[in-house]
């Protein structure tokens, strides 16, 4: 068979297969060792941060940890959330030592955009967001990116927020990280079922969006077990 046949045939899986494919066998194999505890920090804004709009209920973070530490009784994973409401890139890059390095993080999931898209350019942004990833890759963690959820539509973010989604997306693909596209996923539940009973505002998912950023994050990274109690919260 000649390359060039061999390269045709394997092309359809090269353009459809998961960005992070590497990252993501590597985080499965550490969560499948009794030998490994891990350091997980959850970054972000106020999507993140997960306070007030919730009304109590768990924030995507918050059931994450109870997917590995609970459910997966990998009790000594450490899983810290440095969210903060109203956070840019450039805020987090700013701080980016405290909130993220000190950890000595194993995995660095970062959630960010709908603050920058109307605060900061879109250069701006995807280059301290590729920065972030490459300080987080060169400390020899494992990065997770986030396409954050969706707006209302008559929103003033819903026609900035989209340029912000595509430049996370090409991140992604660009330094070849796992990418948990929230944006997709409440667009497509958009066109089948009502989306804003996930939502506290227009802005904020409440509490049942937050299941649903979970489960799809857990879909990502490959923990997801329609068995499981945390993941059956987003039904």
């Amino acid at each position: 068979m000649s390359k060039l046949l061999l390269l045709l045939l394997l092309m359809p899986a090269m353009l459809f297969a998961q960005t992070g494919a590497k990252d993501k066998e590597a985080l499965l194999a550490k969560l499948k060792s009794k030998e490994t505890a891990l350091t997980w920090v959850i970054t972000g804004d106020s999507i993140t941060h997960g306070a007030w709009f919730t009304s109590g209920a768990r924030s995507y973070p918050e059931h994450l940890a109870e997917r590995v530490r609970g459910e997966m009784l990998r009790l000594r994973d450490i899983i810290i959330n440095t969210g903060v409401s109203g956070e840019i890139s450039t805020g987090l890059l700013a701080d980016y030592d405290w909130r993220v390095l000190r950890f000595k993080p194993d995995v660095v999931s970062i959630n960010l955009g709908m603050n920058d898209c109307a605060r900061i350019p879109l250069e701006q942004h995807k280059k301290e967001m590729a920065d972030m990833i490459t300080k987080a890759k060169k400390s020899g963690a494992i990065v997770i990116l986030h396409a954050t959820n969706t707006v209302f539509t008559e929103h003033g973010h819903a026609k900035k927020l989209p340029p912000f989604i595509e430049a996370v997306r090409e991140l992604a693909k660009e330094h070849d990280v796992m990418l948990v596209d929230h944006y997709k996923m409440f667009t497509e539940q958009k066109q089948g079922a009502e989306t804003r009973t996930w939502f506290a505002d227009a802005i904020h998912p409440n509490g049942l969006g937050h299941a649903h950023m979970a489960a799809e994050m857990f879909r990502v990274i490959g923990i997801y077990d329609e068995t499981s109690d945390t993941c059956k919260l987003a039904r």
